[in-house]
């Protein structure tokens, strides 16, 4: 019997295994792709450190820390950029923000491997279908060459969205359709400049999100299209017509998934199972992001194991809490600034924000507490009800 299943195994489930498993807990991961990270459906773009840690509050530290040494290291920076162009419509504004695009594929395999170093299993080409709960142990069926029962402790869904942990388990949580985005991903080949992201706001092709462009170097780049459900449009056309608004030729096949961006759920964990990742809503609403979440969501998953085995009930309230003081204030900052969006787009002015000053836009595209803008938008929860 294991002590963890799993599920997933992307930065979320990665970060879990490599953790729990250096702690001497039997671990078991499944992933149903047939190898780690193929495909990698994701932007990749890491702002710089110094402004992704002042996103987390402080006694977090240890979290972000390990944030950093996971995926921040050199040894998987594929380019390194100095720029975000916001382009509103039309109107362009650059903004002084660096950061670097990282292969997610070599960061999650080397945790993987430091995970199996410390003796995880790891099945791959295998589909978790749903689990029972049996004299106080998680039953789950699996599906890869062949069907198989795993007991196990606990069963965390590091599975994304929509998570078959999260359903199987009873953690239901409800996405309203203005808070689930659908996106795009494609490797291209064109001009563009390789020390600059681009993101664009246009109702056309973007509607409720943003179309991007990331130079990985050697005239590649990661390029794709969000936008809202509730605008129900056709993602393909939309991806196509960026495309050639950009100059740039697709390569391979584009790549599609959604993301909740409505905040952290209200369900993420109960006596036998808990949300990590894009799994527990964690995807920053104003920019889409989901690896430093992912990350400092497993570190704090982590930490609250082994009262997990000792007070199963005090130990899910306490990893519930600990999710709350970490992301909730952040994701509504982030929430706020998109809802003023949306506001603007849908009535066609967008390019107002043109006029707000660089460092404001910078600072709630980063969440960078520091800035103007994020204190502005913060002023709401400080407000007494």
């Amino acid at each position: 019997m294991y002590d963890l299943l799993i599920v997933g195994c992307g930065p979320a489930g990665a970060s879990l295994a490599s953790l729990v498993a250096e702690e001497g807990f039997k671990v078991l991961v499944v992933e149903r792709k047939r190898e780690i990270e193929e495909p990698t459906i994701c932007g990749e773009f890491l702002p710089d450190f110094s402004l992704i840690r002042k996103a987390f509050p402080d006694e977090f530290l240890p979290a972000t820390e390990f944030m950093r040494k996971s995926f921040y290291s050199d040894e998987f920076t594929l380019n390194e950029t100095d720029w975000v162009v916001i382009d509103l419509s039309g109107k362009e504004k650059t903004l002084n923000l660096k950061g670097k695009i990282i292969s997610r594929k070599k960061a999650v395999s080397q945790l993987i491997e430091m995970a199996k170093n410390h003796g995880a299993e790891v099945y791959l080409s295998t589909s978790y279908v749903r689990s029972k709960i049996s004299n106080g142990r998680v039953i789950s069926l699996l599906r890869g060459k062949k069907k198989s029962l795993e007991e196990s402790r606990i069963v965390v869904g590091a599975d994304g969205f929509p998570s078959r942990v999260s359903k199987s388990m009873g953690l239901n949580n409800t996405v309203k359709s203005e808070d689930l985005a659908h996106v795009t991903v494609q490797l291209a080949e064109g001009n563009y400049p390789e020390r600059s992201i681009y993101m664009g706001f246009y109702m056309d092709f973007s509607p409720g999100g943003y179309a991007w462009v990331i130079p990985r170097g050697n005239g590649i780049f990661s390029v794709g299209v969000g936008a809202r459900d509730s605008y129900g449009v056709n993602l393909r056309d939309c991806h196509d017509k960026f495309l050639r608004r950009m100059g740039l030729e697709g390569v391979g096949q584009i790549f599609g998934k959604a993301l909740p961006v409505g905040g952290i759920f209200k369900h993420i964990a109960n006596s036998f199972s808990l949300l990590i990742g894009d799994a527990a809503g964690l995807v920053m609403p104003v920019n889409g992001g989901g690896i430093p979440t992912a990350a400092v969501s497993s570190f704090i998953a982590a930490m609250t194991l082994k009262k997990w085995f000792e007070d199963p009930q005090e130990a899910s309230k306490l990893f519930k809490s600990s999710m709350i003081n970490c992301f909730e204030r952040t994701f509504n900052v982030a929430l706020r600034a998109r809802k003023i969006v949306d506001l603007l787009m849908r009535h066609e002015l967008l390019s107002l924000l043109w006029i707000i000053p660089p460092g404001m836009l910078r600072g709630v595209i980063a969440l960078d507490k520091s800035s103007f803008g994020y204190k502005l938008l913060d002023l709401p929860s400080k407000v007494p009800l």
